[in-house]
C-alpha cells in the first residue's frame, strides 16, 4: 500500500472524527457521560430536561472523571495553565499524567476514533479489500457502537488497537521475520497496557 492511500484515509478519518466529536473538541459543551447524574441531581428542572437519557454504565465517568474535569477549568480559569500536580489528592499526585483525569478527553478521543479506523483500515487493505472498502470498514469500525460507549475509557484503548494486532499477527504467521516479531510484541505490549 502506498503511503499517499494511507494519509488520504488518515485525513478522511480525522475529518469525521472531527465531525463526530464537533463542539467537544475546542470548547464548551464537552464529551461526558454526566446525562444520569444531570437527570437524578439538584439541579433545576429545565436543565433536568435538556439531560438525554442516561447510559447507567458509564456512570463511573460522571463520578470521578468530570469532578477532575471541572477541578482542572477551574484552576486554568484562575491560573491560565493546565493543571501539572493537583496537591489535594493523597499527599499531591500528577494530574496530567493521570490518564483519568481528562484533561485532553476530547482530543484522545478523537485519536482513538482515528487509531481505530486506521487500523481496521490497513487491516482490510492487508486482506485485499480495494481502497475504498477499507476506507468503508475502517469508518464502520472507528465509529462502531463499542468504540462509542467506551470513548471515555480505557477500554476503548484497547479495541482501536485490535485490527493492527490481528494485522501483525497474520504478517508474522505468513512470514516470521525480527521486524515483524517485534511488531507483533509492540501490539501486544500496548494493548496490555492500554486498560
Amino acid at each position: 500500500m502506498n503511503a499517499r492511500g494511507l494519509l488520504a484515509a488518515g485525513l478522511v478519518f480525522v475529518v469525521l472524527g472531527g465531525l463526530l466529536l464537533g463542539p467537544g473538541l475546542w470548547g464548551p459543551p464537552r464529551l461526558s457521560a454526566a446525562d444520569t447524574l444531570v437527570r437524578k441531581g439538584p439541579f433545576p428542572t429545565a436543565l433536568r430536561d435538556q439531560a438525554p437519557e442516561g447510559k447507567p454504565l458509564a456512570i463511573d465517568a460522571a463520578l470521578q472523571f468530570e469532578p477532575w474535569a471541572h477541578w482542572s477549568a477551574g484552576w486554568y480559569a484562575r491560573s491560565g495553565q493546565i493543571p501539572l500536580w493537583k496537591d489535594l489528592s493523597l499527599c499531591g499526585a500528577p494530574f496530567v499524567g493521570n490518564g483519568q483525569s481528562a484533561v485532553f478527553a476530547s482530543w484522545e478521543a478523537l485519536a482513538k476514533l482515528v487509531v481505530a479506523a486506521l487500523s481496521a483500515f490497513l487491516l482490510a487493505r492487508h486482506l485485499g479489500c480495494s481502497w475504498w472498502a477499507a476506507l468503508l470498514c475502517g469508518g464502520s469500525y472507528g465509529a462502531f457502537g463499542y468504540s462509542v460507549v467506551w470513548l471515555l475509557h480505557p477500554h476503548s484503548n484497547v479495541s482501536c488497537l485490535l485490527p493492527l494486532l490481528l494485522l501483525t499477527a497474520d504478517r508474522v504467521a505468513a512470514s516470521a521475520g525480527a521486524s515483524r516479531l517485534a511488531a507483533l510484541a509492540l501490539g501486544t505490549g500496548l494493548t496490555h497496557l492500554g486498560g
